[in-house]
């Protein structure tokens, strides 16, 4: 879980394309985290669940230019699929 109030949560989604998301934004400068809260506290004894959405958190200054690098990813998937 993500506690710093500096974070934001820009995205969730399956966690392939919350990967490709935040690989994206670091390619593009801009740090990001993956978090799965199912998971926070869990000792690595626990059974791990399996995962079906992340979240991605970037920092509150990268919130602008992080939302447009998701929308240019979608619109290019979108183009793709056309």
């Amino acid at each position: 879980m993500i506690t710093d109030e500096n974070m934001h949560k820009i995205f969730t989604g399956p966690s392939v394309t919350a990967t490709a998301v935040k690989e994206n934004l670091e390619e593009n400068g801009i740090n990001a985290i993956l978090d799965d809260d199912y998971n926070s506290g869990k000792s690595p004894e626990d059974e791990a669940p399996i995962v079906e959405n992340l979240d991605v958190f970037v920092h509150k200054d990268d919130l602008g230019k992080s939302q447009q690098l998701i929308d240019e990813m979608y619109n290019d998937l979108l183009d793709d699929n056309n």
